[in-house]
């Protein structure tokens, strides 16, 4: 396989060399099990031979061989889980199973006088086209077309002598070629410039065959001119290894410039068969809902697109403010006012053809469980807790035991300033969004007393414009956040009472910063946060919550006074909602 990079740097391109040899999975057999062994050569010589043969199998629909993937595994068996103390169980989602048992006997239609072994014996060659596959589970049917097999048939793997047997049991598991070299996608992985040859004067005749003897065969072509005498031309530069053979001969050497273009890359990459599979069909098929459109939002989207899903929906109740454009890159000026859902799809899918992106302008909750059944995961760039919890508590809620496609991944993202967290959950088998609220810091308050009567901070003459002054003069009208003359006169209004009481610090964006409860905003933590692979920190696992109320499974026990009213009961539930 070859391909071309063109205009970027020679670092860059080595980089890229580097991640092909090292940092793709790809199936490879890790272990081997020897049931019987009766060759010259040693199991554990064997054993080495066997891992280095490349396996044709599509690693996109594996998962890696650790212990943190397991418990999907015996959730959708409903068998009981292994202690974490033990070694990780291997299972259909993560193991291939592949076996080889050869033995060696006399042929017995071999005259008398055969010398060949090949002839004189019954698998006196031991080729890697013996492999067998063991399909199981989920196997069966997504390889039914295209079965797992060694990439060639005809590496030889031992010669047997009658009498001697090959046995053996191996397991295959995702891995980089980082952490073994087996586990390389391509064999050799090469790049060279692209060459330019300028012929600066005619040569003719018998020199013009001899030139192009210097070069790799199709690089100059030799054509008749106007005279009708044989000339040397270029034909195809890009196929000359051994240009420099020219400099050799002292007629050519003032009639020939040869170079490299500095920016263009020829790539060449040997073996790369075993990694063809159906990722195409898993990137088409595959139905991803996005949870906001804002900084985060953009972000996931752009990386959903470039990975090459089609199917993409998302929902956002919001619409485009001026604010937004200094990081939501998917919106322009013209767009302020509209749906960022909307506008989000229209710009990438006017840009990207092929990609079938669906809005909803529309809060979380006005869809029911019937919607979100139709996703394969669930990704969150949501900049509330109180959508978080909802959704979290409807993916919870949405799980059937009889049914795995009932669990959907929920992946959910935030960022705040220079600072952000990401975490995959997992409804009813990780830890769930529930599990971790005590986490979470409670919202500032101020005393309604410190308000009305003695303010201190700006903060306090802003709420007292919200939450006295603005019921007291539109009794009958709620305040619209994302409305620019209410905002405009919450902040006229506390600017007048903060002048009162010799309070500085009341700005129009402060007040908007204040009522809306805008959390700052970095476009490069959106995009460290939405990445598939970044520089990370402070990573710790969740423990799930016996009490927790979504995803627990002890009762919570909740005394009140039997006097209580309904509504008093609901005000001490939301003041104590645990």
């Amino acid at each position: 396989m070859e391909f071309d990079l063109i205009g970027i740097d020679c670092s860059i391109v080595n980089a890229f060399r580097r991640i092909l040899i090292a940092e793709i999975p790809t199936i490879a057999i890790e272990y081997v099990f020897v049931n019987n062994n009766t060759s010259i050569i040693q199991d554990e010589i064997l054993a080495q031979r066997l891992g280095l043969i490349p396996i044709k199998a599509n690693p996109d629909f594996f998962t890696w061989f650790t212990s943190n993937y397991f418990p999907i595994f015996f959730f959708i068996l409903n068998i009981k889980e292994p202690d974490a103390n033990q070694e990780p169980r291997p299972t259909d989602y993560d193991t291939v199973v592949l076996s080889l048992k050869v033995a060696c006997t006399k042929n017995p239609k071999a005259s008398e006088n055969e010398r060949d072994p090949e002839k004189l014996y019954i698998n006196s060659n031991v080729y890697s086209g013996d492999i067998q596959w063991q399909p199981a589970g989920r196997q069966i049917e997504l390889f039914k077309d295209d079965p797992i097999k060694a990439v060639h048939d005809k590496i030889l793997i031992a010669k047997l002598r009658p009498g001697q047997e090959i046995d053996v049991t191996m397991h295959c598991i995702l891995g980089i070629g980082q952490d073994h070299a087996k586990f390389s996608p391509v064999s050799t992985s090469s790049y060279r410039l692209l060459p330019t040859i300028h012929i600066l004067e005619p040569i003719y005749d018998d020199d013009a065959e001899k030139f192009a003897l210097c070069f790799s065969k199709g690089v100059i072509d030799i054509v008749l001119d106007e005279q009708n005498r044989k000339v040397a031309k270029v034909a195809n530069p890009r196929n000359d290894t051994v240009s420099r053979e020219c400099l050799r001969h002292d007629e050519f050497k003032d009639k020939v410039k040869l170079g490299r273009v500095r920016d263009h890359f020829i790539f060449s990459i040997e073996n790369l068969e075993f990694m063809q599979g159906k990722k195409d069909d898993f990137l088409n098929k595959y139905k991803v809902l996005v949870l906001g459109a804002g900084g985060l939002g953009c972000e996931i989207l752009k990386n959903l697109v470039f990975s090459g899903f089609k199917h993409i929906s998302v929902i956002d109740m919001d619409t485009i403010d001026l604010s937004n454009l200094n990081r939501q890159f998917l919106f322009r000026f013209s767009d302020i006012g509209k749906s960022k859902a909307i506008c989000a799809a229209e710009y990438i899918m006017k840009r990207m053809k092929g990609v079938y992106i669906t809005p909803y302008h529309c809060k979380i909750q006005d869809k029911d469980e019937s919607f979100y059944m139709q996703f394969n995961i669930i990704i969150s760039g949501l900049d509330n807790i109180e959508g978080r919890r909802w959704i979290n508590s409807i993916l919870v809620n949405m799980v059937d035991p009889e049914s795995p496609e009932s669990l959907k991944p929920f992946i959910d993202g935030a960022t705040e300033g220079l600072k952000g967290q990401v975490r995959v959950i997992l409804p009813t088998i990780t830890s769930c969004y529930e599990c971790s609220l005590d986490m979470y810091g409670k919202n500032t308050t101020y005393p309604i007393c410190t308000i009305i009567n003695t303010p201190r901070l700006p903060e306090h003459c802003i709420q007292w414009a919200l939450i006295i002054e603005w019921p007291r003069i539109f009794p009958n009208k709620l305040i619209d956040n994302d409305n620019p003359e209410h905002i405009k006169w919450i902040y006229e209004t506390a600017k007048n009472r903060a002048n009162k009481f010799n309070i500085t610090g009341v700005t129009f964006f402060f007040t908007q910063g204040v009522v809306k409860n805008i959390i700052p905003a970095v476009a490069s933590s959106n995009a460290i946060i939405a990445g598939t692979d970044s520089i990370y920190t402070y990573t710790f696992q969740y423990e799930k919550k016996p009490d927790c109320p979504v995803c627990g499974y002890l009762p919570t026990i909740y005394e009140v006074s039997s006097k209580i009213t309904l509504n008093e009961f609901i005000e001490e539930l939301i003041k104590s909602p645990n």
